[in-house]
């Protein structure tokens, strides 16, 4: 079955299918083989390798990759007819599927958790509406599941409580993370750093298997995230402390091909540690080929590992290693307390919670910065609110601010974004309409004497240069927190 826009030519990373989280398709004997060959691959059987599979791509294809990769893929539109027909594809595919022991199980416990359309659209979106796709991944998550964290998790979402006491130090460790901002085209950053963390950061395998599960699972909830997917970076600049598993990074690989999430591109960040350098064919190996076409690798200093990344949109400010090596938390603390609070709130109220864990592209972030007034939703109001200024000239009442105001957040909440704001308790919630209209207002004024047009300042008379300086500041204080008042 063919998905939206020929997509599923290429496939996703981890495209693959696999029987269960500790598993892999291979029979013993070939599993050997594989981890043999892989073994004895080079940076240069990689390079012609991936050279060979390019050029094996159409034209279309590679272009698909490559705007895949940089994130100007534009994102499918969805109608309530598409989904309809998406739904009951995804469950015609189900019912052909004959093995399906957690699925059984899980019908069982909770049927309205299987048949919910929220559930079933995480992974069809996972999948790029290939249908046969995502109800196979569908299955394989349900076991991996009940695998890792029991059969009493199969129907419900993860929570904290669920990890063991290793787990959690694992987690607490700051090896693996999401970054508190998304990237320049809205997808999710994951970033791993558990092969140079100065100790060991978990005790046995399951712990950083089920850490991982933990934080991408609940992070795969999030609708802005599935339909943009996720952007991961490798980030091993540094020396490593220990031998790598090369057995062990088959079962994450393994691990990770069930997650609901579509990984959109992979970073492999290294410096000039040997281990690292001799880990990199064999792990590329292990990818396959969909994986493969979508990695880029980054070699040098944290410096210019960081600038590289830039290019690819990743925030590099929120990154979670400083320029010395030195691994940074605090983000990561702020995230856990966030998920703490999200599942209490979720199981004191149900299915509701108000904490928005990442601003989505579209959203206006109603607070004071650059960094936010920048924010393409903050942007799009700006572009609205001076539209709205040539209308009356410059001059309103506050009836006719109302009138545009209204205008305004009806056209952005059209286009999927929220009015947010950062509360004290340290994360973000959706302001009320009624306040959203009002900030609007707010931002619906003349320009002050400060914000001119270029044909009056040149006009006036000259200026000193510090009456310059003086003025320029104004300027830019007004663009930057009129939309944030």
């Amino acid at each position: 079955q063919q998905s939206l826009d020929g997509r599923s030519a290429i496939g996703n990373i981890g495209a693959e299918r696999v029987s269960g989280p500790m598993t892999s398709p291979l029979a013993p004997e070939d599993q050997n083989d594989s981890l043999k060959v892989a073994d004895e691959m080079k940076q240069e059987d990689i390079d012609a390798m991936l050279a060979k599979e390019m050029y094996q791509l159409s034209v279309a294809e590679r272009q698909f990759t490559y705007e895949e990769v940089h994130g100007v893929l534009e994102t499918v539109e969805e109608t309530p007819a598409l989904i309809e027909r998406s739904l009951a594809h995804f469950d015609q595919a189900l019912s052909q599927i004959s093995e399906k022991p957690a699925f059984e199980l899980a019908l069982q416990q909770n049927p309205q958790y299987v048949s919910d359309p929220k559930i079933r659209l995480m992974f069809i979106r996972c999948k790029d509406y290939d249908c046969t796709k995502a109800a196979r991944q569908f299955v394989d998550f349900l076991q991996g599941k009940m695998d890792l964290f029991g059969p009493h998790t199969l129907t419900r979402s993860l929570k904290y409580e669920d990890l063991e006491p290793d787990d959690v130090a694992c987690l607490k460790t700051g090896a693996l993370q999401l970054l508190p901002t998304r990237d320049t085209s809205g997808r999710l950053v994951y970033v791993d750093m558990h092969l140079t963390m100065p100790e060991r950061c978990y005790k046995q395998n399951v712990n950083l298997l089920r850490t991982l599960a933990y934080l991408l699972l609940t992070a795969a909830e999030d609708e802005e995230t599935q339909k943009k997917g996720m952007v991961v970076v490798l980030y091993y600049v540094g020396k490593t402390n220990w031998d790598i598993n090369r057995n062990f990074s088959k079962e994450v690989i393994a691990t990770e091909r069930w997650f609901p999430l579509k990984t959109r591109a992979l970073h492999i960040c290294s410096g000039h540690d040997p281990t690292i350098s001799a880990f990199k064919p064999f792990f590329m190996y292990l990818l396959g080929k969909a994986a493969r076409l979508r990695v880029r690798v980054h070699d040098g200093t944290h410096t210019e590992v960081n600038y590289s990344l830039m290019s690819y949109g990743v925030p590099i400010d929120a990154m979670p290693m400083d320029y010395k090596g030195q691994v940074k938390t605090k983000n990561h603390s702020k995230w856990m307390l966030r998920r703490k609070t999200i599942e209490k709130q979720i199981g004191a109220q149900g299915a509701s919670c108000s904490i928005i864990e990442l601003p989505a592209l579209n959203d206006v972030i109603l607070r004071r910065g650059k960094n936010f007034s920048s924010h393409r939703g903050n942007q799009l109001m700006l572009e609205l609110t001076q539209k709205a200024q040539e209308e009356f000239h410059g001059s309103a009442n506050d009836k006719t601010k109302k009138y545009y105001a209204e205008i305004i957040v009806k056209e952005l909440q059209s286009k999927g974004g929220r009015f947010i704001e950062f509360t004290k308790e340290g994360w973000w919630v959706e302001v009320d309409h009624a306040e959203a209209v009002k900030r609007v207002g707010k931002a619906i004024r003349p320009k002050p004497a400060a914000a001119s047009s270029q044909q009056e300042r040149q006009s006036q008379k000259p200026r000193s240069d510090e009456q310059g300086f003086k003025r320029s500041r104004l300027d830019v204080d007004y663009v930057d927190n009129r939309f944030c008042c």
